[in-house]
């Protein structure tokens, strides 16, 4: 089986709930991701989508996709998408970097070869450990009274997974944690993620003034060497996500003894194969998980779930939702959550079926 074509789209994504906010004033009203279709000789075609949470959060963008894979999207034509290493080894081969068109290319990949091989996209990275995965909702940054609101309208939906997008001043984002902590009335998961906003000093004084919480600390600074001073000097387990793109940089925080978990996002890292890499890496050092994605729509909720579902159990803290975006791909076969889960499907690949009207005409073709 040999790709014959690679076809990238432009797609913009809404939130349903207007807008999203994270640290530092970034605020969006919704995704612009990329959608990729691969086509094989077989006649199996799969689909993959990269979102970057918009210009100002990773190092690409929704236009720095587009015209990497521009570069990319030819260079994999004639491999076997049966074969993701070589197909990783080739993106890699031809642009250094540019993680989000890598990621789309190799989602693509696994689902056009779950599809031929007649195998879930979970069995190919490792097998399922599980049919239903739990999902958390990002609460976005707000006002502690909108907040609380927003946790108030996840408890009554049975959501008890919870990530709070804090990073402003320490004395407001305690404000926040605590208003939304009374809302929530219980959690099994809750974590305060500053998206890197705070300094060392702000996220000294916010660890030390939630202490009576039972929640983690998210990315609370920007470089490694200051989240492994924060977890140094508090009880709180804490999570590394922005710093963590390569597996290099995941031995580093190890070493460094700067996390108890990990946020690994198939976007930022280069797609599904580098992500269940990482997540291997993670789980044999005893750290916990969360699946996550810089925003998408139906392709990529279904990509996570997957990389969620063949994760061991103990070691998963959540995986990231779509139902807080207006568009959906793939219809009624899309992923679908209730009162906090996910159900993956029997089904081939990712398990869903495009609606390719949504797509509009491609951005670029390669054959």
């Amino acid at each position: 089986m040999k790709i014959v074509e690679v076809a990238a789209f432009a797609v913009d994504v809404p939130f349903s709930r207007g807008t999203y906010t994270m640290s530092g004033g970034r605020t969006l009203s919704s995704v612009a991701t990329t959608v990729v279709r691969v086509t094989t000789d077989s006649g199996s075609v799969g689909y993959g989508e990269a979102g970057t949470g918009g210009s100002m959060y990773m190092e690409a963008f929704a236009g720095s996709v587009r015209a990497a894979l521009d570069e990319l999207g030819p260079a994999v034509i004639g491999l076997d998408p049966t074969q993701p290493a070589l197909i990783n080894s080739r993106l890699d081969a031809t642009l250094r970097g540019h993680g989000p068109a890598k990621s789309a290319i190799d989602i693509a990949c696994l689902d056009a070869a779950g599809r031929a091989l007649g195998r879930p996209v979970a069995d190919l990275l490792g097998g399922r450990f599980a049919e239903r995965v739990p999902v958390f909702d990002a609460i976005s940054l707000g006002t502690p009274d909108a907040m609380a609101e927003y946790a108030r309208n996840l408890r009554d939906a049975g959501i008890r997974r919870l990530q709070l997008k804090l990073g402003d001043d320490p004395v407001l984002d305690r404000e926040r944690l605590a208003a939304v902590a009374d809302a929530a009335g219980g959690w099994d998961f809750m974590t305060c993620d500053a998206n890197g906003g705070w300094t060392l000093a702000q996220a000294m004084r916010m660890v030390h003034a939630i202490a009576e919480f039972d929640v983690f600390v998210e990315q609370p600074c920007l470089t490694l060497a200051e989240v492994a001073s924060v977890r140094a000097r508090t009880h709180l387990p804490v999570i590394v996500d922005e710093v963590i793109v390569t597996q290099a940089a995941l031995v580093d925080a190890i070493n460094l003894e700067a996390a108890d978990g990990v946020n690994v996002k198939p976007s930022r890292v280069g797609g599904l194969t580098k992500a269940a890499r990482l997540r291997d890496l993670a789980v044999s050092v005893g750290l916990s998980l969360v699946i996550d994605e810089a925003g998408g729509a139906d392709i990529a909720q279904a990509a996570v779930v997957h990389l969620a579902a063949s994760t061991p159990s103990k070691h998963l803290l959540g995986c990231s939702s779509t139902d807080g975006y207006a568009l959906h791909l793939a219809g009624e076969t899309r992923v679908r959550t209730s009162a906090g889960v996910a159900v993956l499907n029997d089904a081939p690949g990712l398990g869903i079926e495009v609606d390719e009207t949504l797509l509009g005409q491609p951005l670029s073709v390669f054959r």
